[in-house]
């Protein structure tokens, strides 16, 4: 059985829009509180990232599962070949961190 919702404005009757029923069960992250707490740090990075001076449209998620791996930035306003410098930089200040931290055992 599938279903849809519709979308009706009756005043005027007219159908603004319709999409598929999510299945019983299917993940949301909107009601998974895990996702809306990242979520909620994601835009505290960007305020304090505009409090700095920085763009938060310029912001890059990284998001990988093992063999999953999905990088997210506005193509608006990077290239890819940006997007690739700006990741470099974060791994080497990440590996930069990982010898300070061997180094202080």
């Amino acid at each position: 059985m599938t279903a849809e919702l519709i979308h009706v404005d009756f005043r005027n009757r007219k159908v603004n829009g319709r999409q598929p029923e999510r299945q019983p069960g299917a993940f949301n992250p909107l009601r998974d509180e895990f996702f809306r707490g990242f979520v909620d740090v994601m835009a505290r990075v960007a305020i304090s990232a505009h409090e700095r001076g920085a763009d938060y449209q310029r912001m890059i998620v990284v998001m990988s599962d093992g063999e999953l791996n999905q990088v997210v930035f506005s193509g608006d306003v990077l290239s890819p070949e940006e997007a690739v410098e700006s990741l470099n930089r974060g791994v080497d200040r990440l590996l930069d961190h990982l010898d300070e931290s061997v180094r202080d055992l």
